[in-house]
């Protein structure tokens, strides 16, 4: 029992560092110098283990969507929005800017607008729709959508630099690239507007993780 308490703490650090050394390498460019480019490297999680908290987000987005009131939108996605359970598990946290999808509807088709600049909520960059100048308010569907922010924004930089201290040999360059089609994948599905929707796109994005995750163990 207690090894198994300890070993979901650890987890639980590894991915800590792992968001503390994205935060500080954005917040910072503390990697124009050696010696903290060598920390965050090894400090970075297995690839094993960022390849888990890839899944884990996305089941916790999943999750939070699972409610009787339906589907609900992050609207300032960050990696800062999600904490680790002590069994490594990923549970979003941070709900300031979260909106029930129907209320987002209803909120942009009652904003006043004259271009598309002024068509969004929480974070512009997060939900954000259109400008129908005949009217002048906003439409009401977004353009992207939680799933859409975790693979082109966030996967990116978790999955960026390997651990110095992990074995050798395999495809990195593969690995950036196929998280770079992956994104480009993401962007192609629509925005989900059920949680039946949602769970077929998160579905979709898993198994070609999955695929991602098997290629790139293989050596080369």
């Amino acid at each position: 029992m207690l090894n198994e308490f300890l070993r979901g703490v650890l987890n639980a650090v590894i991915f800590a560092m792992q968001y503390c050394c994205a935060v500080l390498n954005d917040a910072l460019n503390l990697t124009r110098y050696h010696i903290f480019t060598t920390l965050f490297q090894m400090l970075s999680p297995s690839k094993r283990e960022k390849f888990e908290l890839a899944y884990s987000m996305l089941d916790a987005t999943l999750e939070i969507s699972n409610n009787p009131f339906g589907l609900v939108r992050q609207c300032d996605g960050h990696l800062g929005n999600f904490g680790i359970t002590n069994n490594a598990s990923v549970k979003i946290i941070d709900l300031d800017l979260t909106y029930p999808h129907v209320f987002l509807r209803t909120l942009l088709e009652q904003t006043k607008c004259v271009s598309d600049e002024e068509c969004w909520a929480g974070n512009s960059e997060a939900c954000f729709s259109s400008c129908n100048t005949s009217s002048g308010f906003c439409t009401p569907a977004t353009v992207v959508q939680d799933v859409h922010i975790i693979c082109e924004v966030l996967f990116p930089i978790i999955f960026r630099g390997p651990n110095i201290l992990e074995p050798q040999g395999h495809n990195t360059t593969f690995l950036t690239k196929a998280i770079s089609k992956l994104g480009l994948f993401c962007s192609k599905l629509p925005v989900a507007n059920t949680i039946e929707d949602l769970r077929r796109e998160i579905l979709a994005v898993k198994r070609r993780l999955k695929t991602i995750e098997i290629r790139s163990s293989k050596k080369f």
